[in-house]
């Protein structure tokens, strides 16, 4: 048997994605989406939404409140809503704009 014809047997015999329990998946999404807030962020996060913008430097001292540096406070915030709303709440690089249609979900 030719290398090629091995590898066009061992692709045949393998399972398509069509046809992967989705179950499985679908359990793992739930999973995910039903975490809350960790409570050492919702204090910051309540002083996100304080202000429609922020700079990279002024998020230093907010991120350095959990351990973090200023993106990777961006990216769990923005993880975090986007498993709860299916949205980013902080957007764009410089300045980092809250997320108008989230900011009016948060408040209410």
């Amino acid at each position: 048997m030719s290398e090629t014809s091995t590898i066009q047997a061992w692709l045949a015999a393998r399972q398509p994605v069509d046809e992967i329990p989705v179950p499985f998946v679908a359990a793992q999404t739930t999973e995910l989406s039903n975490q809350p807030l960790d409570e050492k962020y919702k204090t910051v996060l309540r002083e996100l939404l304080k202000r429609p913008s922020w700079e990279r430097a002024e998020l230093k001292p907010l991120a350095a409140r959990v351990g973090l540096m200023p993106m990777a406070l961006v990216a769990k915030t923005n993880e975090w809503a986007l498993e709860t709303y299916g949205d980013l709440l902080l957007e764009g690089d410089g300045p980092i704009n809250v997320n108008k249609r989230l900011h009016s979900k948060l408040n209410s």
